[in-house]
């Protein structure tokens, strides 16, 4: 089946020494197949390849090709690949004038101030064209936040969690399942799971 193909494929794909350190995968939305999936999520990362799982929309949504939305939690793992990408597609023809926007979600309004700090110091570090967005968390979750804030993003940037050591595929596929109806009706998503932390300016060209 599919999914058997990609696994022995994920496994063999190279060409002598060169093998490729990045997968891109479109998402499976059928549950019968969320453990196998999970599976093959878990052997990308075991093999130390990135992973890039593209979802596409299904709502009826105005997405404006002039902004990419970022979301990020704090966590570094992701970041550096999530940047790299977003700043890669914003210099091609169709996106080259297009607005970056790094967002983050905080629980209160006294938590803004120096979230807001950290992520503008951070857009500054990385030398990176983006715009710092903090938003103060008025929805039942997360991704509530980030399904208003985004619904009319031309594009959608979200770091995915690694799988653990000894975590049981249906568990990790339980995941999966919850990853995909969080985000029903989004804009276009891409999942970006790096197997390793990625330093975002040595990819793209710039000097420290």
């Amino acid at each position: 089946d599919m999914l058997a193909g990609a696994s022995a494929l994920v496994r063999a794909y190279g060409y002598g020494p060169l093998t490729p350190n990045t997968i891109l995968l479109g998402d499976s939305g059928n549950p019968e197949n969320f453990s196998e999936f999970a599976d093959l999520i878990r052997l990308i990362y075991r093999t130390r390849r990135n992973l890039i799982m593209l979802r596409d929309s299904t709502a009826d949504i105005r997405s404006q090709e002039d902004e990419i939305h970022v979301w990020w939690g704090g966590e570094t793992n992701n970041i550096g690949l999530i940047l790299t990408l977003a700043y890669q597609i914003q210099k091609s023809p169709i996106w080259n004038q297009s607005k970056l926007i790094l967002n983050t979600i905080v629980g209160s309004d006294n938590e803004k101030t120096a979230a807001l700090n950290r992520l503008e110091t951070f857009i500054e570090e990385q030398r990176i064209p983006a715009t710092a967005m903090v938003l103060i968390k008025d929805q039942p979750s997360f991704y509530d936040m980030i399904r208003k804030t985004s619904a009319n993003a031309g594009l959608v940037f979200m770091g995915m969690r690694p799988p653990g050591d000894n975590e049981p595929t249906e568990e990790y596929g339980s995941y999966y399942e919850g990853l995909l109806k969080a985000t029903e009706g989004m804009p276009p998503l891409a999942f970006v799971l790096a197997a390793e932390p990625i330093k975002f300016q040595r990819l793209i060209g710039i000097s420290d």
